[in-house]
C-alpha cells in the first residue's frame, strides 16, 4: 500500500512539472517583457504625468469660477433681531495678461510630453531588442549544448570502439589514449555548453521577470518585404565593390531617400 502511495505521488508530481513546462515564443516574450519590465513601466508612468500635466497647463487658459453662499437665520430667543436672510455670489476670473507666463508654460509641457512619449518608444524597443538578443542567446547555446552532447556520445562510441579494437591488437596504445583524450575534450565542451546554456537561459527569465519554465519555440528567419513596401521600392540592384552602382541608379535614390525620411520619422 505504502508503494503504492509513493508511485502515484512521484507520478503526479512528473505530471505537475510537465504542465508547468510551458512553450514560449518570441511574442509572447516580447509580451511579457513590455508588462513586467519595471524600466519600460518607469517610463510609462513618466509620460502619463507630463500627459496630465500638459492638459493642466491647457486649462490655465480657461477662467477660473469661485462660488460663495451665506445664511442667517432668526432665533428670538436668543434675543437676536433680523429677518431670515440667504446670500449666494458668484465671481469669473478670465487671466487676459500674464507676461506669457500660461503661453510659454502650455509651450513647455507640450515639449515635455512630447519629450515623454519619444523616451516611451525608445525604451519599448530597447526592450524587444533585449528580449530579441536574449531569445536568440538561448536558442544558440542550446543548440550548441544539443551538438555537444552528440559529439560526446560519438566519442565515447568511438573509444569503447577502440578498446575493443585495443583488446585485439588492431590500434596502438598511443591510438586509443587519443580517442580517450578526444572524449574528455568533447565532455569539458559539453559542459562548458551546458553551463552557457543555463547562464543565457537564467538571464532571460530574470529579464522577463517571471518565475515558470518553459520551453522556446524555434524561430524561422523569413525575409520581411514591409520595409521595401513602405519605400516603394521595386527592382533590384547592386554595387561594384568601390560601391559604384552596376545598375538601378534611381532605385539606389530612393532607397537612400526612403530609408532617410523613415529614419528621420520613426527614430526616437
Amino acid at each position: 500500500m505504502t508503494k503504492r502511495i509513493i508511485l502515484a505521488l512521484f507520478v503526479l508530481s512528473s505530471l505537475s512539472s510537465v504542465f508547468a513546462l510551458e512553450s514560449l515564443s518570441l511574442d509572447l516574450a516580447k509580451e511579457i517583457a513590455l508588462e513586467n519590465h519595471l524600466d519600460y513601466l518607469s517610463v510609462q508612468a513618466s509620460r502619463d504625468k507630463a500627459e496630465s500635466t500638459k492638459k493642466s497647463a491647457f486649462y490655465s487658459y480657461l477662467p477660473s469660477a469661485n462660488l460663495s453662499g451665506n445664511h442667517t437665520r432668526y432665533e428670538p430667543e436668543s434675543m437676536m433681531t433680523g429677518k431670515y436672510s440667504n446670500q449666494i455670489g458668484l465671481s469669473v476670473t478670465q487671466p487676459l495678461l500674464t507676461n506669457g507666463s500660461i503661453y510659454y508654460n502650455n509651450k513647455i509641457q507640450q515639449a515635455n510630453s512630447l519629450s515623454s512619449e519619444i523616451s516611451v518608444k525608445q525604451k519599448r524597443i530597447e526592450v524587444l531588442t533585449q528580449v530579441e538578443i536574449l531569445y536568440y542567446n538561448v536558442l544558440e547555446t542550446q543548440k550548441n549544448f544539443q551538438i555537444a552532447q552528440s559529439n560526446v556520445e560519438r566519442a565515447e562510441q568511438a573509444y569503447k570502439n577502440g578498446n575493443i579494437k585495443f583488446q585485439q591488437n588492431v590500434i596502438s596504445k598511443d591510438q586509443l589514449l587519443r580517442l580517450q583524450v578526444d572524449a574528455t575534450n568533447k565532455a569539458i565542451t559539453q559542459l562548458n555548453s551546458k553551463s552557457a546554456y543555463s547562464d543565457a537561459y537564467r538571464a532571460l527569465k530574470v529579464y522577463l521577470n517571471t518565475s515558470g519554465n518553459f520551453t522556446l519555440q524555434e524561430v524561422d528567419f523569413v525575409e520581411d518585404g514591409r520595409a521595401s513596401d513602405k519605400l516603394n521600392i521595386s527592382g533590384k540592384f547592386s554595387l561594384h565593390e568601390d560601391g559604384t552602382l552596376i545598375k538601378g541608379n534611381q532605385a539606389y535614390d530612393r532607397l537612400l531617400k526612403g530609408l532617410v525620411d523613415l529614419s528621420s520619422q520613426q527614430n526616437p
